[in-house]
Parts: structure tokens; sequence; C-alpha cells
């Protein structure tokens, strides 16, 4: 959090597939969310990318972490 991060975030992390908890807030960071692949990312519970610079829309695979309980999105640049 808040670690002035800046740039894309790379897709190879979408072969992070352990990951359970991810907190990229309060960064610079910019992109298409749904270039990163976090829909492969099955066991996130949570998903914290607010506060940065992400485009874009929420993927509809996103729908497929059934194991996600928190996703935070808000202040960034995304499309409705």
């Amino acid at each position: 959090d808040d670690n002035d991060f800046s740039g894309f975030l790379p897709t190879e992390m979408a072969n992070m597939v352990s990951m359970e908890r991810l907190s990229l807030n309060g960064n610079f960071l910019s992109g298409f969310v749904s270039d990163i692949g976090f829909e492969n990312m099955v066991n996130l519970t949570d998903l914290w990318l607010h506060t940065n610079y992400f485009s874009g829309t929420i993927p509809t695979e996103w729908g497929l972490l059934r194991e996600l309980n928190e996703l935070r999105v808000d202040v960034n640049v995304m499309n409705e």
C-alpha cells in the first residue's frame, strides 16, 4: 500500500495462482485491468487495486473467482 509504485503490472502475475491476497492500492499503477489475467488467480480472497490509474472495465471472467470476498477498484479511471 502507498509504495509509490508506477507503471504497468506484468501479465506474468497471472501465473501466481496460489496468491490469496493482493494489495496494490495507493500507487501510480496504470494499464487495462483486463490485460493482467487476475481471473487465473483462483485462490484470491482479496484484491485491492483502488487509488491507482487503472482503466478499462471489470472483466466478466472475474466472476469465476469463487474465493474472492473483497474487490476494491474505486478511485481509478475505469469505465462503467
